[in-house]
């Protein structure tokens, strides 16, 4: 569970798969909501259309930050330590969302979010590959 701070009048919710299946539905508050984390392409959305994703992470999600899909199950690490040591490749979509993330936890001074697969490549990044 994560708290989102949610920034529009109260409505419903629905929660979904990666095939658009409904798997549940809750009612959203102006304001804090306490929220079970998405996975493997689970996602709300509200009244509004509104897409969004709640991701580990340390502190309150802002609403802003839990309307981008991340997702790194499919970055593989050579890949990305490749990339980043030669620095090629740097636009490659995956790449530029992973530098995006580590950018805004940099930022925020803690792990504030961390989306599937995330935590894992920065540990092989900081500590070297198992």
């Amino acid at each position: 569970m994560r708290e989102l701070n949610y920034p529009y009048n109260p409505n419903k919710a629905t929660y979904k798969n990666a095939f658009g299946q409904i798997l549940g539905e809750l009612e959203l508050k102006k304001g804090l909501n306490k929220l079970p984390l998405t996975q493997d392409g689970e996602y709300y959305e509200d009244s509004f259309k509104n897409v969004f994703f709640v991701y580990k992470g340390e502190g309150i999600l802002d609403f802003s930050d839990a309307k981008k899909a991340y997702d790194f199950s499919t970055l593989p690490f050579l890949v990305l330590d490749y990339a980043l040591l030669n620095k090629e490749n740097l636009e490659d979509r995956l790449i530029k969302e992973f530098l995006e993330v580590y950018e805004i936890n940099i930022n925020k001074g803690f792990v504030y979010l961390a989306p599937t697969n995330f935590l894992e490549l920065d540990l092989k990044l900081t500590q070297g590959e198992e």
